[in-house]
Formats: C-alpha cells, structure tokens, sequence
C-alpha cells in the first residue's frame, strides 16, 4: 500500500466530505512511493530584490513518515494533512514591513511538511510576499500556515505558486483578524499537477476587514482546489471576495467558496463574486459560491458565472486587424490583469504580470 493511500486509510471517512470530492489521493499514489523526508531550499527571487527591505526567512523542519501514518484528524474542516503539518516544528515570525518566504523543496521527490505562525502586531503595517516556487519535481509540500492581525494592524498578502507540473502542493492558512484590523489577499495560482489550498478567514474583531482575490490558470490536466471559508464573528465586519480562473487542456479548475455569518454579526457587508473563464472543450470549472447567515442586518451577495470568451469583443478587435488567436489572447490576459492591477506597487504588479503572461495560451504565429 502505497503512502498517500495509507494516509487516507487513517483518515477513515473523513476524507470524504464534499469539500474533498474533487481532490484525490490516488492521482498522488505512484510518485508517493518514492518520497523522502526532505527540507526547503533556501534562497532569494531576482524578481523581488528590488523591494529593497525583503528578507529570507528559513524554516526546515519535517515529520517523520512513522508517526504520520497513525495520525487521525478530529476535525473535517482541517483534514488530516493540516494535522501532519502541525507537527512539525512551529515556526514564528513577527511581521512588520515586507518580508519575503520562498517556499522551495531541496529535491526531486522529496516530502515537506511545514507549519508556520505568522502575526502582525497592534497598529503595524505589514507585507508579506510568499511563494511555493523551485524546479524540483515529483515533490509533495504539505503546510499550515496561522496568520493574526492584530487590533488596528494593516497585512496584505501576495501568495504566488508556481511550483512544477509534476508536484503536488496541498496547503491550509489559517487568518484571525482582529478589531479594526485589515487584511488583503491576492493569491495567483499557475503551478502544480494537484494543488488544494484550504483558506479560512476569520473576521474576528468589529470593523474588521477583509479582500480576497483569487487568480488560477490552468492547463494540461492540472487540478486547482480552492477552498475558501469567510467567517463573520463580529459587528460591522466586511469582506470582499473576487475569485477568477481560466482552464485550458483538460485542466480542473475547483472553487467552493462560503461567507459565514454568525448571531449577532449584524452590520455585516459581505460580497463573494467568481468569473471563469473555459478556453478548451475538455477542462472543467466547478465554482460554488455559498451564504450561510444567521443575523439580520447585513447586507451579503454571491454570484458565479462560467463562460467563454465574448464573441462580441473577439469580432470588435477582428475589425481593428487582430488575427482571432492573437484577440483570445489580449482578452484572456484582460481578464487576469484585472486583479493583479489592484496592487500599489509597479514591482509586484510587473512580476505577477510576467509570470501570468507565460502560463496564458498563446498566439501561434502565422
């Protein structure tokens, strides 16, 4: 019995919830049977040394295979993965200015499991960039992350993965934001044969706040797994969640995405918004937006939509001499800018732009 079907036997049936049907243990089966316990490289992107105050910050530590194979998971929602990742080592870090992880696994086959507790503290402002990126292959990254933000404290996030087409990456963030606190996510996904990012946000404090945008471009038979959670606890909390995805190839593109509001959260704005993009007649995008609200005074939203390129806009840039190919390509591109675009710096909007624009089909030439 292979190692990925052996944890899944420990897991029992919970493993099988529908937040888990489209991710699968057996498409991870044969590469588990050659995984090593391994570590992350260490390492600085070119690309974001122009940030000036960056920084690297290590971590390597890892569970050892025999006691992940008895573990069992008291918890649904956090699977047995983000248990065997909280039992690695814990490792802390304070944030305030720009801080920079790149998360890269040392070797071919290799298995990591991490688990990190990041924390902004009171009235700071903070940014953190943090890439799944490196050319080893055939690896399986397994990671929790706790992120809290604290009262009055400002964190935005840039989480890019990239890792290759032959590794598995499955990832669970776990975010509390405080009283008057703010939190800003804008997380692009390009990377992976299998990649499941499980992310909870938990508005914990009144007035906080929280921005959610979610980019992933798929191909081949590349399988993306978003699932998002937004929990309102308090009073006057908001949250805005923008969620895109182009599917190529015979890619799957999954997103479950829910907006939770709690008794006595009354004052609420809550909006969760996906748009999908189908370039190929045989990928799949399955987007399920969800609203479970139990106070009255809110104001709460959620839509989705599944579709192809405009015909109308495909004709209008004929008309202006594009070749059709090259006019899919102009539009795709508008499409996925259109998130990156929110960011303030022109660094990170030009890196995020350049690694979009690689995975994006392109224009054959004539």
């Amino acid at each position: 019995m292979s190692l990925l079907t052996r944890l899944g036997a420990a897991a029992g049936s919970k493993l099988k919830p529908e937040s888990w049907r489209y991710t699968s243990l057996r498409a991870l089966d044969a590469q588990a049977q050659s995984l090593q316990p391994g570590n992350l490289r260490e390492g600085a992107s070119a690309a974001m040394r122009s940030l000036g105050n960056s920084e690297w910050i290590s971590s390597s530590a890892v569970v050892p295979i025999a006691k992940a194979l008895n573990c069992r998971s008291a918890n649904l929602q956090r699977s047995i993965f983000a248990d065997l990742a909280g039992q690695s080592a814990c490792f802390v870090q304070e944030l305030s200015g720009t801080h920079y992880f790149l998360l890269e696994p040392a070797n071919d086959y290799a298995l990591v499991q991490q688990q990190h507790h990041l924390s902004v503290p009171a009235g700071a402002k903070a940014l953190c960039i943090w890439q799944h990126d490196g050319s080893a292959s055939n690896s399986f990254c397994n990671f929790l992350t706790r992120i809290d933000v604290a009262a009055g404290a400002q964190l935005t996030m840039i989480r890019l993965q990239n890792t290759q087409s032959s590794s598995a990456l499955i990832e669970r963030t776990e975010i509390t934001v405080a009283q008057n606190a703010t939190f800003k996510l804008l997380d692009v996904s390009l990377g992976a044969k299998l990649a499941r990012h499980d992310l909870q946000i938990c508005l914990a404090g009144s007035m906080a706040a929280g921005e959610v945008s979610l980019l992933s471009v798929l191909d081949a038979q590349q399988v993306i797994d978003t699932q998002l959670e937004v929990q309102h606890l308090s009073a006057a909390c908001t949250s805005q969640t923008r969620v895109k995805s182009v599917a190529t190839g015979r890619a799957r593109s999954v997103f479950n995405g829910r907006i939770y509001v709690a008794p006595g959260a009354d004052g609420t704005d809550a909006q969760l918004r996906t748009n999908n993009l189908l370039l190929s007649e045989h990928a799949e995008i399955d987007a399920k937006p969800e609203l479970e609200i139990h106070a009255e005074e809110v104001s709460c939203s959620h839509g989705a939509t599944v579709g192809q390129l405009d015909e109308q806009a495909l004709f209008y840039l004929s008309t202006r001499g594009i070749a059709r190919e090259q006019a899919k390509q102009i539009l795709t591109q508008a499409f996925c800018q259109a998130l990156i675009d929110q960011l303030e710096l022109p660094e990170l909007r030009e890196w995020l732009t350049s690694m979009v624009e690689t995975k994006l089909p392109k224009a054959s030439t004539p």
